[in-house]
């Protein structure tokens, strides 16, 4: 985004869901940091002595704030910009629907003086002129659209398969994989010499098989990760026969290979 817009649109329910744990200062510095990025159509950037002239208050103050504010996941930095995802999803919502009523503007404008004696040859008394017929409403627009996977970084197809949008906007209005969730995870899966598609796989199939809803954090699908590496990594089973001798038979306890393949199916090969 690098241009503004006057107004984007503003959801009382969810502000106060969202905000509800909030200080009074720190829904005013969230509130400002949302305006300040719809009518920029840029992040604001972490200057907290220019910060504080729009908080009305010290830039001490001001960086404390919006460290409270990432710590409780409203925002957060991408290098000194601040982001909150909110914020920059309806800013693109309203500057695509305020260009696709500039174009219709513009073609009704550049057809109106050829067309603009068609009523008068019209059956319909009632027929507006081209200039008075009401505007069309704008497409909807589809702010997370999940299913265009090819089009997802790996973190946003992460936050879907999780159960999240892909901005990791959660109902109640808090962030799902911000960069330090989120480089956690990498980091996990970089180690378990795990590909991006083996990833996708267990936070998949860990979803299927929680029934409590999406987890808060996607440290949650490390443990999965890990099991499933150990299971890759572990020695082949080999069977071993035991040499006969001239001796009483012993009983001798048979392990229970089906519980075994149900366990770990990749072993039935």
């Amino acid at each position: 985004m690098s241009e503004g817009v006057p107004y984007i649109r503003f959801y009382g329910d969810d502000w106060l869901s969202g905000t509800q744990e909030l200080s009074l200062e720190e829904r005013g510095a969230l509130v400002t940091i949302v305006a300040l990025t719809s009518s920029t159509g840029t992040a604001p950037t972490a200057d907290y002595k220019r910060l504080s002239r729009r908080f009305g208050c010290t830039p001490a103050k001001a960086k404390r704030v919006v460290e409270t504010l990432i710590d409780m996941g409203k925002i957060w930095l991408d290098g000194d910009a601040i982001i909150n995802p909110r914020a920059q999803k309806e800013t693109e919502i309203a500057l695509k629907n305020s260009r696709i009523q500039s174009k219709n503007a513009h073609a009704r404008w550049s057809k109106s003086d050829g067309i603009s004696n068609e009523n008068k040859d019209s059956d319909d008394a009632t027929a507006l002129p081209p200039e008075c017929q009401p505007e069309p409403e704008p497409e909807p627009y589809k702010i997370d659209d999940d299913s265009a996977g090819g089009n997802l970084t790996f973190r946003e197809q992460v936050l879907v398969k999780a159960g999240h949008p892909s901005s990791g906007i959660t109902a109640n209005g808090k962030i799902v994989g911000q960069q330090a969730d989120f480089a956690k995870f990498e980091k996990a899966r970089a180690e378990l010499n795990l590909s991006e598609g083996d990833a996708l796989e267990i936070v998949a199939e860990t979803m299927r098989q929680k029934s409590d809803g999406p987890p808060s954090s996607l440290s949650y699908f490390i443990p999965p990760m890990q099991k499933i590496a150990g299971i890759r990594d572990a020695p082949a089973v080999s069977a071993i026969i035991p040499m006969q001798v001239n001796a009483a038979p012993r009983h001798r306890i048979r392990p229970d290979l089906k519980a075994i393949l149900a366990a770990n199916p990749e072993l039935d090969r």
